[in-house]
């Protein structure tokens, strides 16, 4: 992750305890729903406790503007890693560091790429040694909900989209 990301992140969860929310378990809830807060068919999503919280914050500059900053961050991130895989030279490289043979077709290297098990955060930040076994990308993720990277943004990304896996 972006150092700026991590200053978010970071920023969001102090706010929480602050305000006694708990960062992990209603991050996915804020950062999924700020937009669309307006909504009366919330409350048939989710519990009353949850949609009150929602409609206390939803006004919230500090919460508002934060969120932004997280979603221009992963916008970044998903751009980035777009360009990664349009470029064969970059995917080889990447494959490499990952200890993975290099390919000659742009096709062959994304289908490697895909099998391994990695962070996109953890990728774009070139930090290859967090690679891990699926169960544990997925306790970690469970675990750190901010490191999940948003569907919504990966479908504005074609290449990207087909490189997420279901948590």
């Amino acid at each position: 992750m972006s150092i700026q990301y991590n200053l978010y992140i970071n920023e969001l969860k102090e706010y929480f305890t602050l305000n006694k929310i708990s960062f992990r378990k209603k991050y996915n809830l804020f950062y999924n729903n700020l937009d669309d807060l307006i909504d009366i068919e919330l409350e048939d999503k989710f519990k009353k406790y949850d949609v009150q919280l929602l409609l206390k914050y939803k006004d919230d500059i500090n919460i508002q503007r934060l969120y932004k900053c997280i979603k221009n961050e992963q916008e970044q991130v998903a751009i980035k890693f777009d360009n990664i895989l349009s470029n064969l030279n970059l995917l080889n490289e990447i494959l490499i560091k990952l200890k993975e043979e290099p390919q000659e077709s742009l096709i062959k290297a994304k289908k490697i790429l895909k099998t391994i098990n990695i962070n996109i955060y953890d990728l774009i930040n070139e930090e290859y040694h967090k690679e891990t076994s699926y169960k544990l990308l997925i306790k970690d993720l469970n675990k750190n909900p901010h490191r999940k990277f948003r569907l919504a943004i990966a479908k504005k990304h074609k290449l990207l989209k087909n490189f997420l896996k279901r948590c």
